[in-house]
């Protein structure tokens, strides 16, 4: 084999690991994105909800 078939290999497969290691971040980010606790439903509770006994931690009726 001569230079340029070996620099050509080298060439296309540092684009290959280069390429499979976005794709692999991307997946990555894209599940922590998507699987993060839901912070909507974390709330602080509205004044009729507190005066009803069910607040936070709940009522213990």
């Amino acid at each position: 084999m001569g230079l340029v078939p070996e620099a050509a290999l080298v060439a296309v497969s540092f684009f290959g690991a280069l390429l499979g290691a976005a794709a692999f971040f991307s997946v990555v980010l894209v599940a922590m994105v998507s699987l993060r606790p839901a912070d909507r439903q974390i709330r602080d509770p509205t004044p009729r909800e507190i005066h009803e006994g069910m607040g936070a931690l709940g009522s213990n009726n």
